[in-house]
C-alpha cells in the first residue's frame, strides 16, 4: 500500500523537489530553526553536483546531529531531497522516500508540479498508486513501441515521441436500476481513465452488472472518437455481451464497423453475474491489458456490491 503511516510520517520534516538548483516544490512539515532555504537549496545542489563531477558518485545522504537528508533522483531529471528527523530507521527512512517518488510519478504522470499542491495529501481510490504506476507505465511503454515501428516502417530517421497529453473522456449510462450514484460513477470514472492513460490504442469498454437481480449497463470511451456514437455503442453490444459465453476465459476476437476492424475482449463470469467488453485498434494492448481488465471488473463489482449491502 502507498498509504503513509502515521509512525513513519511523523519523522519527515520538509520535502522539496530542485530543477537545476531552483526550488520548484517545498512542503515543510516541522520548522528547521535558523536555515535559510535559498541557501539550503544551493548548497544541496551544489554539493550533490560537485561529488558526482568530482568522482562519478552521487551523495545519497547526509546525516546531521538532529536530522537526515535523502537525495534521490526523480524520473524526469528533477532532485528529491526529504529532510527527517535523526529517529527515523533505514527501513522507514527507505519506505517514507519510495512512497514519495510514487506518488510525484502518479501525479506529474500528465501535469507539471507547479500544479500540484501536496505530494502527501493523495491516498489509494478504488485502485491502489502502484497499480496505477505499473499500468501506465506497461501501457504507455507498449504504445511507444508500437507508435516507434510504424514510423520507423515509413521514414527512416530520428523520430520524437510525442508526448502525453491530457484527455477526455466520456460516461454513458445506458441502464441503471438503481445501482449507480453520483458518488459511484465519480469513482468509476477515475478508476477506468487510468486505463485509458496507459492504452493509447483503447477506444471503449462495456460492462454489465446483475447485482440481487438489479441491473446496470454503462459505456466508457475516448470523447475524440466515440462519444454519441450510439448506434455503434449498441452494435458493439449486439455483437459482443448478447454472444459472450465463455465464462472461465476472455473472447479475443475482432469486429467490423463502417469498414474499419477493432479487436474485442469480452470476458462473462456467471459467479458474479458480471460481464464486460474491451475494444481497442492493437490486439497486443488487449492481449497485454487482460490480467488488468479482470481486475478493474472485480473492483467495480466490489464497488457495486457494497452499496446494495449498505443501502
Amino acid at each position: 500500500m502507498s498509504k503513509l503511516e502515521d509512525s513513519i510520517r511523523e519523522h519527515l520534516v520538509a520535502i522539496h523537489i530542485l530543477d537545476e538548483g531552483i526550488n520548484v516544490h517545498s512542503e515543510q512539515l516541522q520548522s528547521i530553526s535558523n536555515i535559510d532555504n535559498v541557501l539550503l537549496f544551493g548548497f544541496l545542489t551544489a554539493l550533490y553536483n560537485y561529488t558526482f563531477a568530482i568522482g562519478q558518485e552521487k551523495i545519497l545522504n547526509i546525516d546531521l546531529e538532529q536530522y537526515k537528508i535523502i537525495f534521490q533522483e526523480l524520473k524526469d531529471n528533477k532532485l528529491l531531497v526529504v529532510i527527517t528527523d535523526s529517529l527515523v530507521d533505514n527501513k522507514n527512512e527507505k519506505n517514507l522516500v519510495e512512497k514519495i517518488k510514487l506518488r510525484y510519478e502518479v501525479l506529474t504522470y500528465d501535469k507539471d508540479i507547479s500544479e500540484i499542491d501536496s505530494l502527501l495529501t493523495v491516498e489509494d481510490g478504488i485502485i491502489p498508486l502502484e497499480l496505477i504506476a505499473e499500468i501506465r507505465s506497461k501501457g504507455t511503454m507498449l504504445a511507444k513501441q508500437e507508435e516507434l515501428n510504424k514510423r520507423n516502417m515509413e521514414i527512416q530517421k530520428e523520430i520524437d515521441i510525442p508526448k502525453i497529453k491530457t484527455e477526455k473522456f466520456f460516461f454513458n449510462n445506458i441502464l441503471d436500476e438503481g445501482i449507480i450514484d453520483t458518488d459511484k460513477e465519480v469513482k468509476i470514472r477515475k478508476t477506468i481513465s487510468n486505463f485509458f492513460l496507459g492504452y493509447k490504442n483503447l477506444l471503449l469498454c462495456i460492462f454489465a452488472y446483475n447485482i440481487k437481480d438489479k441491473f446496470c449497463i454503462f459505456s466508457f470511451g475516448r470523447s475524440s472518437q466515440v462519444e454519441n456514437r450510439v448506434e455503434f455503442i449498441n452494435y458493439i453490444i449486439n455483437e459482443t455481451l448478447t454472444k459472450v459465453s465463455n465464462k472461465e476465459s476472455s473472447n479475443l476476437k475482432q469486429v467490423e464497423y463502417e469498414g474499419k476492424k477493432f479487436w474485442v475482449d469480452m470476458f462473462l463470469d456467471q459467479e458474479k453475474h458480471l460481464s464486460y467488453v474491451f475494444l481497442s485498434t492493437s490486439k497486443s494492448e488487449l492481449v497485454s491489458l487482460e490480467v488488468h481488465i479482470k481486475r478493474i471488473s472485480t473492483f467495480i463489482y466490489r464497488l457495486f456490491q457494497k452499496g446494495m449491502i449498505d443501502s
